[in-house]
């Protein structure tokens, strides 16, 4: 007869493949066991980052460090952790992305849970010792926590595993002008921006100077640790890129220090015509694996990091 203990670790086992469990911690499985030491480089950053950098089958040891969601904030304290697995002289890729100069609003107590599993306390924000322990049971056990959510999840586990699935038609591929027109209409939804043309708003501009001595210390750091720190804005849709008027694309690049190379190398891929077609796009910000190894190999030839 199978022990309730069994049980519970059985179900744990299948609720750890769905959908639901890996989206409760958006990649942060990974730093679940340490990273390999002696990287050539890593890159931080959120949504795009993650999608963006992909160094399989590159002769190079490197790691994508975004999650997402992320800012730079969250950045600064993964490097914090992990610096020590870059060997010296290794490269940090630090990513730009639209509105990566402004405060998250959508920000909150859950936006810390997938943290709690892999940083140091003292790196957490707003850290609560009650809420690290929840994230943590929620982890490795999550049925004791949420079994309702857990047995409905399982269900649709299996009726998408083994019931026959519609073929996706050809007239199903994404239209990538309205996404990034609903992708734009959103971003400026959350961070309450009415005009991308306009001026940044006073408190918009506090946050710009908030981040902006993120980024610096950023830098610092990686300076004072032997690490070369650069900040690389990877490939966009044109759809999306065009949608963008030149002021805030202006605001984004000096904000990530472009053109001034005694802070940091700027390398801006934004609008790069060898990734521009939509066979290397998943959406109209995201690349999809094509294009990420793509331009990850470019970039590793930039940097020289590669032949």
């Amino acid at each position: 007869m199978i022990g309730k203990r069994k049980i519970y670790r059985i179900i744990n086992t299948r609720v750890k493949r769905t959908a639901w469990y890996h989206s409760l911690w958006n990649g942060a499985d990974k730093f679940w066991k340490n990273p390999p030491f002696d990287l050539d480089v890593v890159n931080l950053g959120s949504g795009g980052a993650l999608h963006a950098f992909n160094y399989d089958g590159l002769p190079i040891k490197g790691a994508n460090w975004a999650l997402w969601p992320q800012s730079l904030v969250h950045d600064f304290n993964i490097l914090k952790n992990y610096f020590s697995f870059i060997k010296p002289g290794g490269t940090v890729v630090i990513t730009a992305c639209p509105f990566g100069f402004l405060k998250n609003p959508n920000y909150n107590v859950a936006s810390n849970l997938k943290y709690y599993t892999f940083l140091h306390p003292a790196t957490i924000l707003d850290f609560d010792e009650n809420e690290r322990m929840k994230a943590l049971l929620l982890r490795d056990n999550p049925f004791s926590v949420k079994p309702k959510r857990c047995l409905k999840e399982l269900y649709k586990y299996y009726c998408d595993k083994y019931l026959e699935k519609k073929e996706v038609s050809a007239d199903s591929r994404i239209d990538f002008a309205q996404n990034a027109r609903n992708m734009v209409d959103a971003w400026k939804k959350q961070f309450g921006i009415n005009d991308l043309g306009a001026p940044l708003s006073e408190k918009h501009q506090l946050e710009y100077n908030s981040r902006q001595q993120t980024l610096l210390d950023i830098v610092r750091f990686c300076k004072e640790r032997d690490l070369k720190p650069v900040v690389v804005y990877p490939p966009i849709h044109q759809e999306l890129r065009n949608i963008f008027p030149e002021y805030f694309v202006n605001i984004t690049k000096s904000f990530m220090g472009g053109g001034n190379s005694q802070i940091v190398e700027f390398y801006d891929y934004s609008d790069y015509p060898a990734i521009s077609d939509d066979k290397y796009f998943k959406t109209s910000y995201f690349l999809n694996e094509l294009g990420a190894k793509k331009f990850t190999e470019i970039l590793l030839k930039d940097l020289k990091l590669i032949k």
